[in-house]
């Protein structure tokens, strides 16, 4: 568990009210060029990468035949080339993983140290690259110059997306690494703190985005841990795609990713939860805690058990520590629309 220090919760602040700039050392980029790189992703991924049109950007996920994630990523489609956005841990397994399976296919994988991606989050966020003259983008890719620096940039949202939460527009900058501390200090000029890894936990829990090793129970698949939007229901086959269909079809999930306060205890991911009665609920993912008194955090907590407002309790089964948890309520609450359920 994450204890926000007093810089922590002055950067959140600044980007909750005004706008921060964050370094995303946490990210990878993968370059995947080739002339079949549409058609394997394709057949891979549980995203549409065909009928993406070129500078679309969306999230995707790589899974196993049965459906269970192995992979989490941003995908930016180019008209020559893909790239794949993902955990800095996870980056060398998803390429070496993709490109074990290429075959036949004419496509390259390749990892980009040289590259990085940072983000720029807060109410100010418009505001401030329309000052310095960056494209109006959402979820489309652009190419840009921002003070002489070469970027691909697009537009999210992020903050708060707990109910009545505040959402928060998010630009993204991929570009040359060495020219990162160049562009820090041009929004840092035009009024944007510098950020922070306490920070940016805060807002990633806060938004409900899920860590791949740290939130995840193993075994889950995308629609168990909020991460629905990464599923492609119109597309032809990928790998995982018959147990991702029978789970909507049925309308049914064993576990739900959900915000939980913590009461008392400092639970760490990865400890059990039981319920008052001591039946296994879930597992607990991680949490940041401020200033010593409000402690939220995610966690992957059964169907059968799942009651907004219970109690459960967070137990390390190696050393008997405990915690006490009050679910909030779950990170994608629509998780199978009507119009998707239909065969």
């Amino acid at each position: 568990m994450r204890k926000l220090t007093d810089p922590d919760l002055k950067v959140l602040h600044a980007a909750q009210t005004q706008a921060a700039i964050f370094g995303r050392d946490d990210l990878q980029a993968i370059e995947v060029s080739g002339k079949d790189r549409v058609k394997y992703l394709q057949a891979m991924i549980t995203q549409d990468v065909k009928d993406l049109p070129d500078n679309g950007v969306t999230q995707a996920c790589l899974c196993d035949a049965q459906g269970k994630i192995l992979a989490i990523f941003t995908l930016l489609k180019e008209a020559e080339r893909v790239w794949l956005l993902t955990d800095f841990a996870n980056a060398e397994f998803l390429r070496n993983h993709l490109d074990r399976y290429t075959i036949m296919n004419a496509c390259e994988l390749e990892l980009q140290p040289d590259l990085a991606i940072v983000t720029l989050v807060g109410p100010e966020v418009p505001a401030i690259t329309e000052k310095l003259g960056v494209p109006l983008t959402d979820t489309l890719l652009a190419h840009a110059q921002v003070d002489g620096i070469a970027v691909r940039t697009w537009r999210t949202q992020t903050g708060d997306h707990q109910p009545g939460g505040q959402t928060l527009p998010e630009q993204w900058f991929l570009l040359a690494r060495a020219s990162v501390p160049d562009l820090v200090a041009t929004f840092t000029a035009a009024g944007a703190t510098i950020g922070c890894h306490g920070a940016q936990d805060a807002l990633r829990i806060q938004a409900g985005a899920p860590l791949l090793r740290g939130d995840i129970e193993e075994g889950s698949l995308p629609l168990e841990v909020g991460l629905r939007d990464t599923v492609n229901y119109r597309k032809g086959c990928y790998v995982g795609q018959e147990a991702i269909a029978m789970m909507t079809y049925r309308g049914q999930l064993r576990r739900h990713l959900c915000w939980v306060t913590v009461e008392e205890g400092e639970p760490q991911p990865g400890w059990q939860l039981r319920t008052l009665e001591g039946k296994r609920a879930g597992k607990m993912g991680t949490a940041v805690q401020w200033a010593g008194i409000h402690t939220l955090g995610l966690a992957t907590i059964a169907r059968k058990v799942y009651v907004p407002g219970g109690v459960l309790l967070a137990q390390d089964e190696a050393t008997g520590a405990e915690a006490r948890l009050r679910v909030v309520t779950t990170t994608k609450p629509d998780v199978f629309p009507a119009d998707e359920r239909v065969a």
